[in-house]
């Protein structure tokens, strides 16, 4: 029927503007899409103008030639606040190996690392002992280990290093599951009890659009002092003691075993033979840091005074008596099986005295060590095919009861025990690899006696080393461990002989010998240039930077480093020029920024030094060497509350930092503010005793108070103590000489 209101020719409703069927569901797709294709276009918008970061592990280098790899410096912000992310030893690599070549990957945490020096760490000793094993092939042993994370950060760095050409993976983590990211007993990363929305969260922060998000609720919603304490080590994970029976550890459990599942299961896919070790930790010489009751008994306290008094007296049998009650009364208190235990050892009984230190660790309610859990997971997780285990637990007991230096503090590991190690996997290594026999390990000795003469493990090394853990066991948590006092003891001595002539000689002598064998060794330049800074010669540690630029022009901190020495040297244009370089590998280098506003202060350019260290602030907060420099800016401009307020900064982040005390000290000296500036002199003088800049401050202040005798009497006080200081003693002779002599008695 003809429709009354329709003239002749005109169009259907679909062509008088409405949509056809097809366009309406073109527009329903457009709409249901948009969601998917915004972030799409908002992530790939992201990337294109460089914002955020690349969360691989192994990353294309900028400048290198097309297929180079090197360690990506900010995997670990993906774990930790950006201004506290650990990052990889610096190393570089062709993404497809050569033909024959042999690339293995060191995946864990410090431990595996080598801390507190990775020069001379697992990673390094398995290329010396594999190269000598397959000296027809090149060898390259890659250190993708971590400081501070744990299985969370390490199956994602295992599956890059699975896609770079990985001939091996040797596995070496456990020890960081619960105060590690994600952990029950971590400060900086909340504990998931789903592993799946630990997985999501990570995935999401993988993205430049969800690193954006992340970076702007830190800033909406900041968390106190998270980017301003500087990185604290262990101290980020004093939250709270957790009880062996606390549920949220079997959760904790769970997860490192999915973990390590999946990780094995990775390496399978791709037909990579993984070695699975055992973790060892130091039982028989670590107290346990959180060995108390949860709440005060004193009853118990008593006990165990009363058996550390017979122990102190050498009447150790009769300890055990006390030391079984405290035992009964506080049966989940580490403190006590642990002495018992030592009791128990110098007495015959070591298989109870094992049990003891085993209950203490498990005991332990800061839980800084693999428990007898974790190392359960590994020997079950690794019975399948592709995995050889090697029980490096076992291994070090078995040395640790023989008397040998096994461990630097709670699980790193002294560089003997490390080559222990290094032989039972590189021969589990080399039967994987098709060419050795099983339990064909080279003796642990040749392999010890081989790297320290190729990795230049040097007396002032061993040295340096020592010193610098004990100096580690004075702060927290290892003040919570009975007896922590004692780790003061020595470090003046082994200050004094870093010091010695003949030590750093036989140092330069050694690493001239290794470099000779390994003339394009990195680790090894980097090594001799710390050892020649010390030794103030700023030419040869300059020549080792100068090296280490060339072999990886990707690491900014090589030219950083050199700049430095040159701004020491008084070569602040070619500084300045390397600072610049520095900052077009890494713009975002703090340290880069504090050396050119030096050489603005040095050049009386207030202003712009104060800019530059502002720059450098707010890349790395904790900078302190940033807050010293700001506060001499501050003193140039007058502003002298500031400049206190910098100098203190400093110091709270660093306590042990000389130059920032002695700063202060001369600013609260010339405020007239003397029991102040001699009371920061006094901590100087304690934390480094050996130094002659606050012994000399020192002598100024009490000179300028009139009091010149006490001053001399301090200054000869100091030259005992390092006898062979020329600045102290010849401030003492001109102190003597201007001092008025006593008159003669005439006859």
């Amino acid at each position: 029927m003809p429709d009354p209101g329709r003239q002749d020719g005109a169009a259907p409703p679909s062509a008088a503007g409405q949509p056809s069927r097809r366009a309406r569901l073109i527009g329903r797709a457009f709409l249901s899409l948009l969601p998917l294709v915004v972030p799409v276009v908002l992530e790939l918008i992201l990337r294109l103008t460089g914002v955020g970061y690349d969360a691989h592990f192994l990353v294309p280098a900028a400048g290198e030639p097309q297929g180079y790899l090197v360690t990506n410096h900010a995997f670990g912000r993906r774990f930790f606040p950006p201004a506290l992310a650990r990052e990889p030893e610096p190393q570089g690599m062709p993404a497809v190996k050569a033909p024959g070549a042999v690339r293995i990957f060191v995946l864990g945490e410090s431990a595996a690392m080598g801390d507190p020096d990775a020069a001379y760490g697992l990673a390094r000793m398995l290329e010396v002992a594999l190269h000598d094993r397959l000296a027809d092939r090149p060898v390259q042993v890659v250190n993708a280990a971590m400081t501070a994370v744990n299985s969370h950060a390490v199956l994602p760095i295992a599956r890059d290093c699975l896609n770079a050409d990985a001939d091996a993976l040797v596995v070496y983590m456990g020890n960081n599951e619960v105060v590690g990211p994600f952990g029950i007993g971590s400060t900086l990363t909340p504990f998931r009890p789903s592993l799946r929305l630990v997985r999501l969260g990570l995935a999401v922060r993988s993205l430049r659009l969800g690193q954006l998000l992340d970076a702007t609720l830190r800033r909406a919603v900041p968390r106190a002092g998270e980017d301003a304490v500087g990185w604290r080590g262990m101290e980020h994970s004093i939250k709270e003691e957790i009880g062996a029976t606390d549920p949220r550890l079997d959760v904790t459990r769970a997860h490192f075993r999915q973990n390590l599942a999946d990780l094995l299961d990775a390496a399978r896919k791709r037909h990579v033979p993984v070695i699975l070790c055992t973790v060892p930790v130091n039982l028989r010489s670590c107290p346990p840091f959180g060995g108390k009751p949860s709440s005060p008994d004193p009853e118990w306290a008593a006990h165990m005074t009363a058996a550390l008094h017979r122990q102190s007296q050498g009447a150790a049998d009769s300890a055990t008596e006390p030391l079984e009650a405290a035992i009964r009364r506080q049966p989940d208190a580490a403190e006590a099986w642990f002495v018992l235990g030592e009791t128990l050892a110098p007495q015959g009984h070591a298989e109870k005295a094992d049990d003891c230190f085993r209950k203490a660790r498990d005991l332990d309610r800061y839980r800084f060590r693999a428990d007898a859990a974790i190392n359960r997971i590994i020997r079950e997780t690794g019975a399948r095919d592709g995995v050889r285990l090697v029980d490096a637990e076992a291994l070090l007991a078995a040395s640790e009861e023989a008397g040998t230096g096994t461990f630097l503090d709670h699980v790193h590991l002294t560089f003997t025990a490390t080559s222990l190690m290094a032989a039972q996997v590189s021969a589990a290594l080399l039967e994987a690899l098709g060419t050795g026999a099983a339990g064909d390990a080279p003796p642990a000795a040749a392999v010890e006696e081989r790297c320290s003469r190729v990795l230049a493990y040097t007396e002032w090394d061993r040295l340096r080393i020592e010193r610098e853990m004990l100096e580690r066991r004075t702060r927290a948590p290892f003040t919570l461990q009975m007896g922590w006092e004692a780790n003061r003891d020595g470090m003046t001595r082994l200050e004094l002989q870093l010091h010695q002539d003949a030590v750093l000689a036989a140092a330069r002598a050694d690493y001239a010998a290794a470099q000779r064998v390994r003339p394009d060794d990195p680790v090894l330049c980097r090594s001799a240039a710390r050892m020649f800074s010390f030794a103030g010669d700023k030419v040869a540690a300059a020549r080792q930077w100068q090296t280490v630029s060339l072999l990886q022009p990707f690491a900014p901190d090589a030219r950083q480093n050199l700049g430095a020495l040159y701004v020491d040297m008084g070569r602040a244009v070619e500084a300045e020029d390397l600072f610049r370089q520095a900052l077009r590998i890494r713009p975002a280098l703090a340290e880069a920024y504090a050396g050119l506003a030096l050489i603005r202060l040095r050049s009386g350019q207030g202003e712009a030094a104060l800019a530059l260290l502002r720059r450098a602030l707010a890349a790395k907060p904790a900078l302190v060497e940033a807050h010293n420099n700001l506060a001499g800016v501050y003193i140039a401009l007058g502003r002298v509350d500031d400049a206190l307020a910098e100098w203190r900064r400093a110091i709270d982040l660093k306590p042990s930092y000389t130059g920032a005390r002695c700063n202060l000290a001369r600013a609260l000296w010339g405020q007239n503010r003397a029991d102040e500036a001699l009371a920061e002199v006094a901590e100087a003088i304690g934390n480094d005793p050996l130094s002659p800049i606050p012994r000399l401050l020192e002598a100024d202040i009490l000179i300028g108070l009139g009091r010149p005798a006490e001053a001399a009497e301090r200054l000869r006080r100091a030259l005992a103590d390092t006898p062979a200081n020329p600045l102290i003693a010849e401030r003492l002779r001109r102190l003597a000489a201007s001092s008025p002599q006593p008159r003669e008695k005439k006859p």
